[in-house]
């Protein structure tokens, strides 16, 4: 098995296995037969081989003491963070599950190797500090801390912990630094839908008519859509909220013209069915491609036009249509409140940024409902 201590393996050990991404360690101690997680996620790099065969050593002495002696020791990070993944595929969209990877990986040479009670108040200070540091925003900091506060909680439900340490940082210190809204124009707008490909400007066309978002709309099944009563229930939402959005006519023609899929009931499908998970880079992708443009020669009829709409492109971001849904719903006399229903936000604070974009007796007609 080679010396676990120096790092080198020649083979693994039999008595270690593979579950869901995790080692396994299978072992006796007084005649009975153990199986634990040796909380060690499976990596391509050998020294993840090497930290499970540690790991078993570890816990099998854990158990030793266990029995032998009554002494229960402390859990590590590396335990309350397998804890908590085994639980958050159940609260979590896949998208936010991801999200608290990162943050979690990120933090990993701040908290990794430490007893769960000695990650206190100072430590997460420390590593906020040590992370403003690398020169990352607020933003980025306050959702490290929602991800280690996610997993800290579940170590909390399990005893480990009496109280969760990163509930007691003030975040109010830590505000997020918005920038201001900048709407699309219309000529930007047409501009991407006619350089797009088909499917991902009716998707585009399509959150402009309702204000959803992009995950929102690329996870869109048919059994979602009422044509008859034209409405869309989300479900796959941030969240995780249920709600109901109004087609428009213009909705419903984008919506029609999508051809079934025989393998799925996605409505912005893929060839094979399956979820079209390439629209931000195409977007993206588009989008710098325009802005970076060289002005066009001068032509004749419609291409001197098409070339004119080309050279006065500004960028904007995909989420920047769902903003532009949200103003020309409240210009056009919709009531805030129902925009909050719509959009998805829990607290009608946040619908009230687009009010900025309204004239006083436009706001006024908003708020009036």
């Amino acid at each position: 098995m080679g010396e676990a201590n120096t790092g080198k393996i020649t083979a693994m050990p039999k008595n270690i296995f593979v579950r869901n991404g995790v080692y396994w360690g299978r072992f006796q101690v007084a005649g009975r037969e153990y199986r634990k997680s040796l909380y060690v996620r499976v990596e391509p790099a050998r020294r993840a081989e090497a930290k499970a065969v540690q790991a078993l050593e570890r816990i099998r002495a854990q158990i030793e003491d266990e029995i032998r002696h009554g002494i229960t020791p402390p859990k590590l990070w590396e335990e309350a963070v397998i804890a908590w993944h085994e639980q958050a595929h159940a609260s979590l969209s896949e998208k936010a599950l991801k999200r608290y990877l990162v943050s979690l990986n990120q933090c990993r040479s701040w908290l990794d190797g430490k007893a769960i009670h000695q990650i206190d108040v100072a430590r997460l200070r420390d590593m906020l500090k040590g992370r403003r540091a690398l020169g990352l925003s607020n933003a980025t900091l306050r959702r490290d801390l929602t991800a280690v506060s996610a997993v800290l909680a579940v170590a909390q439900d399990e005893g480990w912990i009496e109280d969760n340490p990163a509930l007691m940082i003030n975040r109010k210190r830590m505000p997020e630094r918005r920038d201001p809204i900048m709407l699309p124009t219309d000529a930007s707008i047409d501009v991407m839908l006619e350089e797009l490909p088909p499917k991902v400007a009716d998707i585009c066309a399509f959150a402009i008519e309702t204000g959803m978002r992009q995950d929102e709309i690329v996870q869109l099944d048919w059994n979602c859509i009422d044509l008859g009563r034209g409405i869309a229930t989300i479900h796959k939402t941030k969240g995780s909220k249920l709600r109901a959005v109004p087609l428009t006519p213009k909705a419903a023609a984008v919506l029609k013209r999508q051809p079934k899929s025989p393998h799925s009931l996605i409505v912005f499908h893929r060839s094979d069915g399956q979820t079209m998970d390439w629209v931000s880079s195409q977007f993206g992708a588009t989008a710098r491609r325009l802005s970076k443009a060289p002005a066009q020669k001068p032509a004749q009829g419609s291409a001197q036009k098409s070339a004119q709409s080309r050279h006065s492109f500004v960028r904007f971001r995909f989420h920047d249509l769902r903003h532009l849904f949200a103003v020309r719903y409240l210009q056009n006399g919709g009531s805030i409140y129902a925009l909050q229903g719509i959009m998805g936000h829990t607290s009608v604070k946040t619908t009230e940024i687009y009010l900025a974009y309204l004239t006083p007796d436009q706001q006024l007609k908003s708020k009036m409902g």
